[in-house]
């Protein structure tokens, strides 16, 4: 096959699947049994056919990717079918972890001001660690609550219809919950709780309606409805998401806004590092596609990674040596690099243990190969070319054989061997323990949106602090691997006061590029609010809607020139967005 149509992690499963630890094949083996996986499926046409002589189940995410259960052993004739274009494992994603003027919003719901929106006849979608649904910023006045939809993946029960994992709560029980007198009580009708806060949080920012604070706490469309989903393995021990987690959220929240007949807005809570930040990963593709198929506009933060040595670059010339450099602290169990770099070159890489073990030569003639480092399974992937692709990934995989990874300067060395462009990006896996050192040496900030942010038709959303007017140190920096423009805008992330799952307090402060991103699909919900319910433009939303809210950002002549990597086309302005919106249809209407 010298086309590559599997993905690095499954090559290397493939043939070292005995080495991988529990919480690694938890991710892509189906009820524990090693033998039977389940994978994401890029296809053309139609696969359907496939299920008459292979031993598979399939689900359909869209017209263009399905999940598949499969033997380990049909992997490789499954990718041999021309239909198939590619396939991989669901790639593990990551958390990301001041008032209504500083994005311009502070009078677009008042009854008196000249628009009076606060996203009526929208849903919102969160799709993250869950929610409080007790909490009094998402149940109305009259104690009915303001949650149309839960979808609790990780809860085994009775899924949605057309889903085949998690369990469904209607607005009716969860109202019927809320109106319990204890949580206790509350958790026996609707037990699906947000045990981290994120997803909370972020729907307090887009949504919350303030009745916990006299209505000092307003989100920024505090009347819409919203549609969550709690993403995760159904009964998985791992707090971890997937993108097909994500992607099958995506489904359900759409399918439910057509049933419904009301726009959507939809905020994504996670992100990974491990791809080519080219907008080409499959979840990136896909919300591409699914953003035609109804009323919706996308976003997510950019995430919390440009000071956190994610990252780095270099351009290699003919017969050159360079190093690339990793500290492992201590106590880490996993840790990943993906290199990424024009096919057309040509490189060898060695990879050598704090203690000074090499691995030989690696090319792509030696494909995958596995080492035993003291205390440290490496394993390596060179992949060829995916069909319709120009670059290559060589990954580099760190498991620890023991307690830990070997802690200590982790060493890359990449030789030119025939270099006609010679550029070249690292990234490595996101570190969630904010005490961790593990990080890159000679770290590049630059190209450190994490997946989805690089999706061409997704808002991605950069964090500022509004007191001192500067991007956030750790707000993921653009462009795109291709140099297309990232990240789209810029909203408040620092030091934000939100709804909280904790019993003590109703509301604490977060900070993080998701809090940012949480104001822009709030503001997506007032606009489409305007757009399509008031002035009847059933078309203007997703990128006709996007247009309208870059052109109108604020923009600081201290930050210029704009577009630029940390602030994209500036900081998110409702008013000018609904004044530019009221005077172009004006203008339309006159001509």
């Amino acid at each position: 096959m010298f086309t590559n149509k599997l993905d690095p992690q499954v090559q290397l499963a493939l043939r070292y699947q005995q080495l991988f630890n529990p919480i690694t094949l938890e991710r892509f083996t189906v009820d524990g049994d090693p033998n039977r996986w389940e994978v994401i499926a890029e296809y053309v046409e139609e696969i359907s056919d496939i299920q008459l002589v292979m031993n598979i189940e399939i689900f359909y995410l869209n017209n263009n990717f399905a999940t598949i259960r499969i033997n380990r052993e049909d992997v490789l004739t499954l990718a041999r079918y021309p239909n198939i274009a590619y396939i991989s494992f669901p790639e593990e994603m990551s958390y990301m972890n001041i008032a209504l003027n500083q994005i311009c919003a502070a009078n677009i719901a008042s009854p008196v001001g000249p628009y009076n929106l606060a996203g009526r006849g929208v849903l919102i979608a969160v799709i993250d660690t869950g929610i409080n649904y007790a909490h009094p910023d998402f149940i109305r006045d009259d104690l009915t609550s303001r949650i149309r939809f839960i979808w609790d993946q990780t809860i085994i029960g009775t899924p949605p219809a057309g889903f085949e994992t998690g369990t469904e709560y209607t607005q009716e029980q969860i109202t019927n919950a809320i109106r319990e007198p204890t949580r206790e009580a509350q958790l026996i009708i609707v037990p699906s709780q947000d045990n981290l806060g994120h997803g909370t949080a972020m729907a307090g920012i887009a949504a919350g309606n303030g009745r916990g604070s006299n209505r000092q706490n307003l989100g920024v469309a505090p009347e819409c409805e919203l549609i969550i989903v709690k993403i995760g393995r159904e009964g998985g021990t791992s707090a971890r998401p997937t993108d097909k987690d994500v992607m099958l959220g995506i489904k359900y929240v759409l399918n439910k806004a057509r049933e419904e007949n009301k726009p959507i807005s939809i905020l994504l809570g996670v992100g990974y590092s491990l791809d080519a930040h080219n907008g080409e990963a499959i979840l990136e593709r896909y919300i591409d596609q699914m953003s035609d198929v109804w009323r919706s506009n996308f976003v997510v933060g950019t995430g919390n990674q440009a000071n956190k040595g994610s990252h780095v670059r270099g351009k290699l010339n003919p017969n050159e040596t360079q190093v690339a450099q990793f500290f492992i602290d201590r106590g880490q169990i996993t840790y990943a690099c993906s290199v990424w770099k024009q096919f057309v070159d040509v490189i060898e890489i060695v990879v050598e243990s704090p203690r000074g073990e090499q691995t030989e030569s690696l090319s792509l003639f030696t494909p995958n190969r596995a080492f035993i480092f003291g205390n440290t399974l490496l394993m390596v992937n060179f992949s060829l070319a995916n069909i319709g692709g120009t670059r290559q990934e060589i990954f580099i995989w760190l498991q620890a054989d023991g307690v830990a990874i070997d802690s200590g300067v982790w060493t890359i060395l990449l030789r030119g061997v025939d270099i006609l462009i010679g550029d070249y990006n690292i990234w490595g896996s996101i570190v969630e323990d904010v005490n961790s050192q593990t990080r890159f040496l000679e770290e590049d900030p630059n190209i450190t949106l994490t997946i989805p942010a690089t999706s061409r038709r997704i808002t991605s959303v950069a964090a500022f602090n509004s007191v001192t007017l500067q991007i956030a140190a750790f707000s993921g920096r653009g462009y795109t691997a291709l140099d297309e423009i990232k990240p789209d805008i810029a909203a408040p992330g620092v030091n934000i006061i939100t709804t909280s799952i904790k019993a003590e307090t109703l509301y604490e402060v977060v900070t993080g590029t998701s809090a940012a991103a949480a104001f822009v699909a709030g503001a997506y919900a007032v606009l489409m609010e305007y757009a399509i319910l008031q002035l009847g433009e059933q078309y203007l939303y997703g990128q006709s809607l996007k247009i309208y809210m870059l052109r109108t950002t604020r923009r600081p002549v201290t930050q210029a020139p704009y577009p630029n990597i940390l602030w994209g086309y500036g900081i998110l302005c409702v008013e000018q967005t609904l004044n530019s919106m009221r005077d172009t249809l004006i203008f339309i209407a006159q001509s």
